[in-house]
């Protein structure tokens, strides 16, 4: 599964697809930075150790973006967060922000440790740079503030410090007249050692990500600056690199064409949305096929852009509240391509508190929604088997593109809807009773029907006509209702579940001296293609 871009959100670490549907989300549970791809397959993030001190780990994550091992700085006081490199073979360059005890002052580290955890070297800024004359953070105790690192394909290191508005190669080796840790060149800032050909605004400003292109240019996330409450602006004036900075309220990504020799660095390419301005942290990186993608960072109106050459949109990812300011920002974007490893969301539900009766016909109410990126493939939603009363269970399953499966096992349980039926023998409810008719007069019971269903029904009762010997009537709450009754139409009105209602059974003796007689009365609700029927037995005989 190719996604557009890995991003850092709050305590998440977020990659989304082309249409911004997340292939991976994680909460931490502390705040994260920097996710990117390593070697291997893997991942990185810096996360955020408790405390109130600003020290992070930076974390390895395997192709699931699931947590392998932890990495700090060796000897020193912080892990940075700002940026980081794990290489294949376990060795690291990380980042630290160390307080000097003598000068007050707070030096920014580069640390390289060797697979084993030995530290193979430590470049600290307070060695190597003149803080008063490069620093364009005036008397800020931050004088540097590194913020992003890449081991060039000779070796060196290439730094982007924002508080210099510069971009410095270090020397990581002994080579050329260079001994390790000296500045080979600055690009920008007050000592700048390249000369700006069209660049309208002199070269980077509080800049972040800077990389070395394969055809050897420099490409900038630049970012500009204002004065800010008790901050400054970090840009030096191109006319008066020594003198006091300059607002410049404009956000860039910068491509220099670098000429070592001749100390020029010219502006090749350049783009810009006059309506966004990103104060701190942001990111650009060149992509295959020579789009850029664009990290906004502290600028809400968009999270991150991809421009064509020419400066079009090709694709971009927004917040759908930008009002709403740090809620969704990263500190930079990434391209990545991650294995969809995000389960189908599944919503399961069985009406009517999961009882049913024989012969229903039911399905789950089944809700699939996949935030996976790889799209919904199957949501299946199976009828339930309920030939058979008992409990049984029903499984559904929502399955994506990528094969990830979400599965919900629903218990459910299955009663006949066969109607109770009881005829009143003396104080009793039996199936069956004797009736004797006196010579004049009547016999009469109740027939009582309970309704077995897990809903309410009407059911069908039917009786037997009478006799030259004795005649039937049936009445429901004073009504004769037997013509319906014999008929076989007569239904009672609705009962709830649980509940019953009564048939009143009238014989009248006829004939001076009738023979016995014994007759049935039936209760009946339909399910399925069955007729569920209950009967009850009377056995008339004539009384004196």
């Amino acid at each position: 599964m190719t996604a557009r871009c890995s991003l850092t959100l709050g305590d998440h670490t977020v990659v989304v697809d082309r249409a911004g549907v997340p292939v991976h989300l994680h909460d931490h549970g502390t705040p994260v930075t920097d996710l990117k791809p390593a070697p291997g397959g893997h991942y990185t993030v810096m996360r955020r150790l408790p405390g109130p001190e600003s020290d992070w780990d930076l974390v390895e994550l395997d192709e699931q973006l699931r947590e392998v091992r932890t990495y700090r700085t060796v000897g020193l006081r912080n892990t940075d967060n700002h940026d980081s490199i794990l290489r294949a073979d376990g060795s690291r360059l990380l980042l630290a922000y160390e307080p000097d005890d003598d000068t007050g002052l707070v030096d920014a580290a580069i640390q390289e440790v060797d697979a084993d955890g030995d530290v193979v070297h430590t470049w600290d800024s307070g060695d190597h740079l003149d803080v008063a004359a490069e620093t364009t953070a005036s008397d800020a105790a931050d004088y540097a503030h590194v913020n992003s690192i890449e081991v060039l394909p000779d070796g060196d290191v290439l730094a982007s410090f924002r508080h210099l508005s510069a971009v410095l190669k270090i020397a990581w080796s002994d080579h050329d007249g260079h001994q390790r840790g000296d500045v080979v060149w600055r690009l920008g800032g007050r000592l700048s050692d390249f000369e700006f050909l069209d660049d309208p605004h002199g070269g980077p400003c509080a800049q972040h990500t800077a990389t070395r292109l394969a055809n050897g240019n420099l490409l900038v996330f630049d970012n500009g600056s204002v004065a800010l409450g008790a901050n400054p602006s970090y840009c030096v004036d191109p006319d008066d690199r020594g003198g006091p900075t300059v607002d410049r309220p404009v956000t860039r990504v910068a491509e220099y064409e670098l000429d070592e020799a001749a100390g020029t660095a010219r502006l090749v390419w350049s783009y810009a949305d006059p309506t966004r301005f990103s104060y701190f942290a942001g990111s650009s990186r060149r992509l295959a096929g020579g789009t850029t993608l664009v990290g906004w960072a502290s600028d809400h109106t968009a999270i991150a852009t991809e421009v064509a050459p020419d400066g079009t949109t090709v694709w971009e990812l927004r917040d759908l509240d930008p009002d709403v300011q740090g809620r969704a920002w990263s500190y930079r974007v990434e391209k990545a391509v991650v294995p969809d490893a995000i389960a189908p969301e599944l919503d399961a539900r069985l009406p009517g508190r999961a009882r049913f009766d024989v012969g229903d016909v039911v399905r789950p109410r089944v809700t699939c929604t996949d935030r996976g990126g790889s799209s919904l493939r199957t949501c299946a939603t199976p009828a339930l088997r309920t030939s058979q009363p008992g409990r049984h269970t029903v499984r559904v399953t929502a399955t994506d593109g990528a094969g990830n499966a979400t599965r919900r096992t629903l218990p459910y349980r299955v009663t006949s809807p066969r109607p109770a039926l009881a005829v009143r023998d003396t104080k009793a409810w039996r199936d069956r009773t004797v009736l004797r008719v006196p010579r004049q007069g009547k016999a009469r019971t109740t027939v009582r029907v309970v309704n077995r269903s897990v809903r309410a029904r009407r059911i069908d009762l039917r009786g037997p006509e009478g006799g030259a010997a004795f005649d039937l009537r049936y009445q429901f709450r004073g009504n004769d209702v037997t013509r319906a009754v014999v008929a076989g139409t007569w239904r009672t009105p609705r009962v709830a579940p649980g509940a019953a209602t009564r048939l009143i059974v009238t014989v009248v003796r006829r004939a001076p001296r009738p023979a016995a007689r014994t007759f049935g009365v039936a209760a009946a609700v339909r399910a399925g293609d069955a007729d569920l029927v209950r009967r009850v037995r009377l056995a008339v005989r004539p009384g004196r």
